[in-house]
């Protein structure tokens, strides 16, 4: 075997061992189990972490200096998209897509101490500069479906939380709802329903309790 075979052997063995500490520091004790034709596309950090993608043209996205740790990611179906925008600070995800065409997004700037996430066929929206607290709950589905004479009553609904909101510890956000801009949700609150901007929600079920307020990171 001449020289020049050997040295292309040399550099071809140090870019496999390069690139395994790559992904070790990139995908730092994470765990990932993805089919064929799916994607995930990182400018962030990603700490004890699992991913598990099931189907076709699913895609995961997260933007540049993103933080996601401590965290779970699943996904059964296709078309499905996650997308995690600049500088997102999440932890104690737990993510269960199952079937086509959803969507879950959140904004920049956006920090999560725990929540769980149902997601079936539909769309879930948290939008920039937001605060979620820990243990908080979002479904866009009832996870059964009920039929009457034949016919699905509960279909998906889709979620969304604008800008700039604050929810608290222990919340459960149920399909159909969105809260405004510069809201408030307090506590251990249960969220069904359409909310405006500036207010503070709280009870089970979440009402109105005041209006016209501001709050400050």
């Amino acid at each position: 075997m001449n020289k020049f075979v050997l040295k292309i052997k040399e550099r071809v063995l140090f870019a496999m061992i390069n690139l395994k500490l790559f992904l070790k520091s990139i995908f730092a004790w994470n765990k990932v189990d993805i089919d064929e034709n799916n994607k995930i596309e990182w400018y962030g950090k990603i700490k004890n972490a699992r991913f598990r993608v099931k189907g076709e043209k699913n895609e995961i996205y997260f933007g540049r200096n993103s933080v996601i740790k401590n965290s779970k990611i699943s996904i059964r179906g296709k078309n499905n998209r996650i997308i995690f925008d600049d500088n997102c600070a999440v932890r104690r995800m737990i993510v269960k897509f199952e079937g086509n065409n959803s969507v879950l997004r959140i904004g920049k700037n956006t920090t999560i101490e725990g929540i769980k996430i149902w997601m079936e066929e539909g769309k879930i929206e948290i939008g920039d500069n937001c605060i979620l607290a820990y243990e908080i709950e979002m479904r866009n589905t009832d996870n059964h479906s009920i039929f009457f004479n034949g016919i699905k009553i509960n279909p998906n609904k889709d979620i969304r939380i604008e800008d700039f909101v604050w929810i608290g510890a222990r919340v459960m956000i149920l399909k159909g709802s969105k809260v405004g801009k510069g809201s408030i949700v307090g506590a251990g609150s249960i969220v069904s329903g359409k909310f405006g901007e500036n207010i503070i929600l709280a009870g089970n079920p979440a009402k109105k309790i005041k209006e016209n307020i501001k709050w400050e990171k």
